[in-house]
């Protein structure tokens, strides 16, 4: 069974994130906004989210140019605030 399970490159939510380098919750957000092909298996706190290393893969080369964008921003916005509060601090 394992064997067929590593034959289809089907592995976590979580290891997919930490090969992407993103949070497992960013991931399991995106399986949930059906941005990630995957699956939930279980019922309740048991329950894990599934994809296969294709699927992450292709996950990373679709967005990974929202990320960057996305850190783009937040740099922008923290240097806005730092700006903000050298003025105020004056």
């Amino acid at each position: 069974m394992i064997e067929e399970v590593d034959a289809l490159g089907i592995i976590t939510v979580p290891e997919a994130a930490a090969q992407l380098g993103v949070t497992p919750g960013a991931l399991a957000k995106a399986a949930r906004l059906g941005l990630l092909a995957a699956r939930k298996v279980g019922a309740g706190r048991r329950a894990v989210w599934i994809t296969t290393t294709e699927d992450a893969a292709r996950y990373r080369a679709e967005h990974s140019e929202d990320r960057r964008r996305s850190r783009g921003m937040a740099a922008g916005r923290a240097a806005r605030l730092a700006r903000e509060a050298e003025a105020y601090a004056e």
